[in-house]
């Protein structure tokens, strides 16, 4: 699970626990269901479960673009290439490393969707 660092009740979820095309994240409590188990293989972050389907940038690689679950590409694209950075704690991405996984608007509460944002950018979304 991806959980929160400000708020480690909650961890990225699956809206709805829809496994689609077009499903966006979001925060929720911490449940551990198929829909909210992710892993880092080979720069893409693939739902556990359904490794066809990875975390992608809504529109491409931008400030509060939304990460939705997608079809994984034959070739990584660069708006489904990310990467963990332990010294940062972040989830970033490959092409632009200021871009990382942030909740929209700051806020830490269930249902907040999941963004990328500039890291230390401190205007709100």
């Amino acid at each position: 699970m991806i959980q929160l660092k400000a708020n480690p009740e909650f961890h990225f979820n699956v809206a709805g626990g829809i496994l689609d095309n077009t499903s966006h994240l979001n925060l929720y409590s911490c449940q551990a269901h198929g829909h909210e188990i992710f892993e880092l293989v080979d720069e893409r972050v693939r739902l556990k479960y359904k490794p066809s389907l990875c975390l992608n940038a809504e529109a491409g690689l931008g400030a509060g673009h939304r990460v939705l679950v997608w079809p994984c590409e034959d070739e990584p694209q660069e708006n489904e290439r990310f990467a963990y950075d332990p010294d940062r704690n972040v989830i970033y991405a490959v092409a632009q490393p200021d871009l990382v996984f942030n909740v929209k608007h700051a806020n830490t509460a269930a249902g907040t969707e999941i963004v990328l944002w500039h890291i230390g950018d401190k205007e709100e979304l």
